[in-house]
């Protein structure tokens, strides 16, 4: 399976927010809360006027001075926290003193004196750190001496007074547009805090976390967008490359197994209306698999290869690619160990299995069973039936898998069938599928056919490295072809 890398950027905002770590998520656990992650303190360093802690479970603020105008912003430890009976972004009252000194700020703001207000808003907030006011007013001083980022720090600052998630999504944005991108990830937090269902949120945080290389901050918002749109494919192809980089392929094989069994059940006939994004209406075009398509059954097989579950592979290839194929109602092909429903035209077998075997759960015994059996009086099928090669068509990427898993799983005279198909098509368009073949025979002790399949590739610049040609030299060795052995060796040096 290809994973492109993920591009990562050093760049930090006026805050440093540590995301701090997240273990990996069974599948059991995929549909966790965005917020279940990230409860944990977010150290945020301005390099500035002070530095600031917020405290995301006791929901405190505190504040350390490295001005003089600042000398106790500790007072400040009540900002930001919720209070019972008490509706959100109100403020407390303000003093009569603090009230005529944001009089006298304003004024002096008004005035175009931004030294002055800036000094009286400071004092505003060393008297009380929670009027919000003061905080936009120094904000807007700042904006209008041309310092930005000191100005977007400070409303940073005031937004966490007034709870407004609108107001977090701007600063997020600004944040963003300026390069400060662990600073936007923690305004998208706090907007999905105030608002859980700001699904925008959830998403922008995601793809932003994932642009910048914070992986598992992109996987724990797009499991919470799951959780709220189950099995969308949109989501799905984005969490797939970050669960693989993880390493969490468990997960990864269970939101797509789920999805692919949800879309069974909603798309019995195989085709469907496509559905569309999260928050959006399912399109009436008629596509095949209702969008879950043959490209996601190769990932789901893909994964279960790489984890060792050959059996399941084998069968999300087969029951998906029949599903596809508008068949899902011919579940008989079950019943039999081998792959003869795809056996390739001219390749003639029979199994005989049980006719009281071969009957759907829904109906009665399928009348287009490719079998041969004696009948009785009413017309069923007696005794054992034969059932005949199916030669339904099967692309050549699922047909690679059946021959990978079968040959890793021992089935070796199954996957050789397969095998030996994938194999008549052109190697510069298949080279990886080549490549996978031959190293699944050497896997399995069986040299003489994985060196043929070494040395085609190895008979063009574009499909020989150094790799192929040490796995030709290995197999030639493993064979007494000591000759040839050196030879390839000495070459690759």
């Amino acid at each position: 399976m290809l994973f492109e890398d993920v591009p990562t950027d050093d760049s930090h905002g006026l805050f440093d927010f540590n995301a701090g770590s997240e273990g990996s998520i069974s599948p059991s656990d995929s549909g966790s809360d965005e917020d279940s992650s990230d409860d944990q303190d977010d150290d945020i360093e301005i390099p500035n006027d002070m530095v600031v802690v917020e405290n995301e479970i006791e929901g405190d603020f505190k504040y350390s001075p490295t001005e003089r105008s600042f000398d106790d912003l500790r007072a400040a430890s009540g900002v930001g926290k919720r209070r019972k009976g008490k509706p959100r972004g109100s403020g407390p009252p303000l003093s009569q003193q603090v009230r005529s000194l944001i009089g006298d700020g304003n004024q002096a703001f008004v005035d175009n004196d931004l030294p002055e207000a800036v000094r009286i808003m400071q004092e505003v907030i060393r008297i009380e750190p929670r009027a919000a006011s003061a905080w936009s007013v120094l904000a807007q001083c700042y904006e209008d001496m041309q310092q930005k980022d000191r100005a977007l720090q400070l409303r940073i600052m005031a937004a966490h007074l007034r709870h407004d998630a609108e107001e977090w999504d701007r600063l997020a944005h600004e944040s963003r547009n300026l390069g400060f991108y662990q600073q936007a990830l923690y305004c998208y937090r706090k907007i999905y805090s105030l608002d859980p269902s700001n699904v925008d949120a959830l998403w922008d945080r995601a793809t932003l976390a994932k642009e910048i290389g914070e992986l598992r901050i992109a996987r724990q918002s797009f499991l919470s967008i799951l959780k709220r749109f189950p099995h969308d494919l949109t989501v799905l192809s984005e969490i797939r490359p970050i669960l693989v980089e993880l390493g969490d392929l468990t997960t990864c094989t269970a939101l797509f197994q789920n999805a692919f069994d949800d879309y069974q059940q909603r798309f019995p006939s195989g085709s469907g209306p496509i559905a569309g994004t999260p928050g959006t209406e399912s399109t009436s075009a008629v596509v095949l698999g209702g969008g879950f398509t043959m490209l996601n059954l190769l990932v789901l097989a893909d994964l279960y290869n790489t984890l060792g579950e050959y059996d399941n592979a084998v069968r999300v290839i087969k029951s998906g690619i029949r599903w596809l194929q508008g068949r899902g109602d011919q579940r008989y092909w079950n019943l039999l160990e081998d792959d003869r429903e795809y056996d390739p035209e001219g390749f003639n077998r029979v199994a005989s299995v049980a006719a009281n075997t071969i009957h759907d759960s829904a109906s009665s015994l399928a009348a287009n069973v490719p079998t041969a059996g004696p009948s009785n009086a009413a017309g069923g099928i007696v005794g054992t039936v034969e059932i005949q090669s199916g030669y339904f068509p099967l692309d050549v990427n699922a047909r690679h898998r059946l021959a990978v898993a079968r040959i890793k799983m021992g089935e070796i005279n199954e996957g050789v069938v397969h095998a030996n198909i994938v194999l008549q098509e052109d190697v510069l368009d298949y080279a990886v599928l080549f490549i996978e073949i031959a190293d699944a025979y050497y896997e399995r002790g069986m040299w003489a056919e994985a060196k043929p399949v070494y040395e085609i590739l190895g008979t063009d610049a574009s499909t020989s490295s150094v790799y192929i040609l040490l796995q030709t030299a290995s197999c030639l060795r493993m064979l007494d072809e000591l000759k040839d052995a050196a030879e390839i060796y000495d070459s690759s040096r």
